[in-house]
């Protein structure tokens, strides 16, 4: 859910303005990058985000497009927006509580930990007569991968790591309860990355262009500092083109307002 629900309006963004340059400017061979900036929505804040954008000619038609943006502001609220109580019921209460995220080249890193809490009930929907018994911390390493598959943003728990330490870890592996609540743990963090599903569907004159994303995912841009890099092409003819121009002016833009 992170990945998709907050980086499609960076990419829109983004391919928007490489085809406002378009109109306004040449391409130069080594073209220097066009640099901008999107404010995201998450949890009620509002989080800057500056991007690069690199055009370059590959043929008549076609223009490369490669944005380069810089995560560090919404790497700080990722631990918030992926900590969650995973299982509460009768009996047991599992916490997930990730403390940081770091970009490790196209995955990022989440580490925090998992508390478990053991009750004793005097029936089994009753919650209101549980007693704990027992807690337990044990430390939690995930390994999360981005990307864009089939024109659409998701991201997957690739590995996930419970470490239970002490008396109470030995008998967690024993009864085997850790694998349990490592499956528990898994599931819930897979639900909140997959929550929404967004696919590229780009605004109207993004179509007439014809912008095909490619690539991209995340990035570590150095020390765990989290980035993303998306690649694209847009294709240009007389046609669409044409298109572009009288949807602008349908718009009232073409007299510079």
């Amino acid at each position: 859910m992170f990945q998709s629900r907050l980086i499609a309006p960076l990419l829109i963004r983004a391919v928007a303005a490489a085809l406002l340059a378009l109109m306004g400017t040449a391409l130069a061979a080594d073209p220097e990058p066009l640099r901008l900036s999107h404010d995201l929505e998450v949890e009620g804040r509002t989080i800057r985000v500056p991007m690069e954008l690199y055009l370059t000619p590959q043929s008549e038609t076609d223009i490369a497009v490669k944005v380069a943006g810089n995560l560090r502001a919404l790497q700080r609220q990722l631990p918030a927006l992926l900590s969650d109580v995973v299982q509460d019921d009768c009996r047991m209460r599992v916490g997930l509580q990730i403390d940081e995220t770091l970009a490790e080249g196209d995955h990022i890193r989440g580490r925090g930990r998992v508390q478990v809490q053991f009750f004793r009930c005097n029936a089994e929907e009753d919650k209101s007569s549980r007693r704990r018994l027992i807690s337990h911390i044990t430390a939690v390493d995930a390994l999360m991968l981005g990307g864009i598959r089939d024109n659409c943003l998701d991201a997957e728990l690739k590995d996930l790591t419970l470490d239970p330490s002490g008396l109470v870890g030995a008998a967690l592996n024993i009864t085997g309860l850790t694998r349990r609540i490592e499956a528990t743990v898994r599931t819930e963090l897979n639900e909140i990355l997959n929550e929404d599903q967004n696919c590229l569907d780009l605004p109207e004159a993004l179509q007439l262009l014809d912008t095909t994303i490619t690539s991209g995912g995340f990035r570590d841009f150095g020390g765990g500092e989290m980035g993303f890099v998306v690649k694209g092409r847009v294709t240009v003819n007389a046609q669409n083109v044409t298109d572009l121009l009288t949807l602008i002016d349908r718009q009232g833009r073409l007299d510079g307002r």
